[in-house]
């Protein structure tokens, strides 16, 4: 099996820019593009700064989610949400693993 290398892989600004983008977005005619807030957006890149802070072990204090950030993780799942299961770009080939996507999104939305 072939390895991508990790100059193959887009990163997560590359791929949100994507999803907003019509010409990538359109598939069919039920496609949706993605249309993020300013809060969605302040979400993510502060999520990507946390995940950057551990992936690259940054040692600046303690990097935990406490219940005032809980903000953010319930807008970026909003994003998830769209994309996975109101954008229209995703075929689920089997009922049960829409069925399963909208639960593990459920377990994060109140």
């Amino acid at each position: 099996m072939k390895r991508l290398a990790e100059s193959d892989l887009n990163g997560i600004g590359t791929i949100l820019t994507k999803c907003e983008d019509p010409d990538f977005m359109m598939q069919n005619t039920e496609s949706k593009v993605l249309k993020k807030t300013e809060t969605q957006s302040s979400a993510i890149e502060k999520l990507k700064n946390y995940r950057n802070d551990f992936a690259h072990f940054n040692p600046k204090g303690l990097t935990i989610v406490t219940d005032t950030e809980e903000w953010m993780i319930d807008e970026v799942v909003s994003v998830i949400k769209f994309l996975a299961l109101e954008s229209n770009n995703v075929t689920y080939y089997n009922v049960d693993d829409k069925e399963k996507v909208k639960k593990i999104i459920g377990q994060f939305t109140k």
